[in-house]
């Protein structure tokens, strides 16, 4: 089940395992009553169909109240619609509730050790590992504080902590992510592995498509319509282009709880006209997407790594990147700005589509430094971190 860098980051893991002839059991929280395979926010894969390794994969799903990027308010809206009562009064009730039943498959499932991925799960790898004495790994994708930076939520923040020291090792997607843990959190750096996630592969670049008969720019926003991701900053740094010139279209491509507030914006400094808001996409509107675009912009306040900006190479489309970002550490081809520096923001996007020179300069070594950057390489590392605490 994919939705944003976390599925397509676990999925890619799973897979390069899987090809190393590892095996994995899934233990997924899945709401039987919740939702269809059709829900918008998730992209159903079968991983078995995938499999080209010798691993063998099993799955075993948790009846429990959680989907990605739940906050205490979306939970209690989806508690509210289902008539079950074993489900938690709130959300961490329910994270916690999940740990203990999620955690019972360590009695009965060989297993040699124990990888969490972000504070939903990592409870269940806490009492997983009293079970079995297995070793446990608490895979760091984003931090409370990387979601929400001026409201951090603080019972988020503890189950985080709880994991971070209850783990025998901390994977983290970027050197940023664990600088940021070791000054946050008092971890020492020898605890604290960086693995960087990879891409799925090329894909063939398919001419651009345009918005409008006239010839105009495409600067592409996607994901979700959040404070950590920046949306307010590439209004901003559009603003100011549009000042500029006027042969510009900007797409913000996602939802999110800021989605109201960034349509009141552009509206209320007159650049609505310019700004296209598409709404939630799956995978193959995704890919439409980058072919409608000239430029990819990442202006995320903090980004513990960015596989979109992968995803927007591969199809052939330069971006600019956020420096408060994992990914800045390994596309070091590609123009950087501060989140908050819109001016420089809008430069880079101007110069990227004045001078088509420019672009032939960056993608090649770009994509060169994509092509290091796989699931393959992603899981050899993983395995040999296995092997150092087992």
């Amino acid at each position: 089940m994919v939705s944003g860098g976390l599925g397509i980051a676990c999925h890619g893991i799973v897979q390069g395992l899987l090809d190393k002839k590892i095996d994995v059991m899934l233990v997924l929280p899945f709401a039987h009553k919740k939702s269809s395979p059709q829900d918008k926010y998730l992209h159903y894969i079968d991983v078995l169909s995938h499999q080209v390794g010798n691993g063998t994969i099993d799955i075993e799903f948790v009846d429990a109240l959680l989907q990605p990027y739940l906050t205490a308010e979306s939970y209690a809206i989806n508690k509210q619609k289902t008539s079950a009562v074993l489900y938690g009064v709130d959300l961490w009730a329910e994270v916690r509730r999940y740990a203990k039943q999620a955690a019972l498959i360590a009695e009965k499932v060989a297993h040699d050790v124990i990888h969490c991925h972000d504070w939903l799960t990592v409870l269940a790898g806490i009492e997983a590992k009293k079970i079995s004495e297995k070793p446990l790994i608490f895979h760091i994708h984003a931090l409370e504080q990387d979601r929400s930076p001026q409201s951090p939520c603080f019972a988020t923040q503890e189950i985080e902590r709880q994991g971070l020291h209850a783990a025998d090792l901390i994977i983290t997607v970027s050197q940023y992510t664990k600088k940021r843990i070791m000054r946050e959190h008092f971890i020492a750096a020898e605890k604290i592995a960086v693995v960087y996630n990879g891409h799925v592969g090329s894909v063939k670049h398919v001419p651009k498509a345009s918005l409008s008969a006239v010839k105009k720019f495409t600067v592409l926003f996607l994901g979700r319509v959040t404070e950590q991701k920046g949306v307010h900053y590439f209004i901003k740094a559009a603003e100011k282009i549009l000042n500029y010139r006027q042969d510009v279209e900007f797409i913000i491509a996602g939802e999110g709880d800021l989605l109201p507030y960034a349509i009141e914006t552009c509206a209320s400094l007159g650049i609505s006209k310019y700004v296209h808001f598409s709404g939630f996409l799956d995978r193959a509107e995704v890919a439409k997407m980058y072919q409608l675009s000239d430029v990819y912009v990442m202006p995320s306040v903090s980004e513990p790594f960015g596989i979109v900006c992968l995803e927007a190479i591969a199809h052939g489309i330069p971006v600019v990147i956020s420096k408060q970002s994992g990914v800045s550490e390994v596309l070091t081809n590609s123009l950087k700005a501060d989140y908050w520096d819109s001016d420089r923001c809008a430069e880079h996007i101007i110069a990227l589509l004045d001078y088509p020179a420019l672009q032939q300069e960056l993608l090649p070594h770009a994509t060169r430094e994509l092509s290091m950057l796989t699931w393959d390489n992603a899981a050899s590392a993983i395995i040999n971190h296995y092997h150092s605490i087992i």
